[in-house]
């Protein structure tokens, strides 16, 4: 037998390989179910890979808020991962994804979250049933998270302010023009959360 058929294979690190794989199931799922596109990118961004979703991603999810045909099962998918307690960064990512939906998505986003939020809540007392550090680190962020998402779904003042802050940013970044002629910033970043202030 020739080792060498796939020497690239051989050269990438396990936890490489492992993502691949994770990536490789995620994306044969998407096809045998039949996702729509917006079912995938929620899949996308609330993956169980272990960095965060792009900038541009989250952008692309707010924007179809505003779509009725894709509201539906943008946000039923991006409940079921909320709801997935047995996997902790789908959970984690989740959240995530609603803090950015609340400053950049549509009022009926907020509507919905607000009357959901006792799906939320319940999360403040989340605990994993992991006992990797990763995993248990995870769940105390996920606590954290839920409690800042329920301060911030519940004080409207301080919703509009952030909301008004993601639209200013937004605006910047789609009148900025780099010393090219290009428009834009043309960096893909992972969202890390932040707001920046006013």
């Amino acid at each position: 037998s020739n080792n060498n058929s796939c020497p690239h294979l051989l050269s990438l690190p396990v936890s490489t390989m492992a993502t691949n794989f994770k990536g490789l199931v995620r994306g044969l799922k998407n096809v045998v179910v039949q996702y729509e596109e917006i079912e995938i990118k929620v899949r996308e961004a609330t993956s169980n890979d272990s960095w965060g979703a792009t900038t541009t991603l989250m952008s692309e999810i707010a924007q179809a808020t505003n779509d009725h045909k894709e509201y539906n099962k943008l946000f039923a998918m991006l409940w079921k991962r909320l709801k997935d307690e047995g996997n902790v960064l789908h959970v984690q990512k989740a959240m995530i994804l609603i803090e950015y939906l609340l400053r950049n998505g549509s009022d009926r986003f907020i509507r919905d979250v607000k009357d959901r939020v006792d799906d939320i809540d319940r999360l403040r007392s989340y605990k994993t049933r992991s006992s990797k550090l990763n995993d248990v680190d995870r769940a105390r962020q996920v606590r954290r998270k839920a409690a800042a998402l329920i301060t911030l779904v519940s004080d409207e003042k301080r919703l509009l302010r952030e909301r008004q802050t993601a639209e200013r940013i937004k605006n910047v970044k789609n009148t900025a023009v780099s010393s090219d002629g290009s428009h834009g910033g043309g960096v893909d970043r992972v969202y890390d959360g932040t707001v920046l202030p006013p």
